[in-house]
């Protein structure tokens, strides 16, 4: 048995050793997209063209971490252009369409590359589109 003294110094050197122990990586590998590139901020643009009398409400669902960004407010038969920023490797992401009388619509996931530009053509009629509830 150690002596009471010495415990916490071989707990804290084992710990140490286990710390130092990561598995390497495997140069076959894709990269995780959560690393990729440092994580650097990129801002993309996103302009919507919104044909119905609806004001819509828009997210950004991050694919990866599954969190969700509020990006703007289009008002009925209006058009605007937005800028958002995230993480540099986020790049698989679902938009959220909410319209205030009417469906909240999820598109389909997108593959953007950095600084793309995205035009969105909403639809006048939601209720019938795809991804709409």
């Amino acid at each position: 048995m150690l002596p009471p003294r010495i415990f916490p110094l071989a707990l804290l050197l084992l710990v140490g050793a286990c710390a130092g122990m990561a598995p390497e990586s495997n140069p076959f590998d894709p990269p995780d997209p959560r690393t990729e590139r440092g994580g650097a901020d990129v801002t993309y643009t996103l302009h919507v063209t919104n044909p119905s009398f609806d004001e819509v409400e828009i997210f950004v669902w991050n694919s990866i971490g599954g969190q969700r960004q509020r990006i703007g407010r289009v008002g009925g038969s209006q058009e605007r252009t937005f800028e958002f920023s995230m993480a540099g490797a986020v790049r698989d992401v679902r938009f959220e369409l909410d319209y205030t009388a009417g469906p909240t619509c999820v598109t389909q996931r997108l593959l953007l590359e950095p600084g793309e530009v995205l035009e969105f053509n909403l639809p006048t009629d939601p209720e019938y589109e795809y991804g709409c509830r």
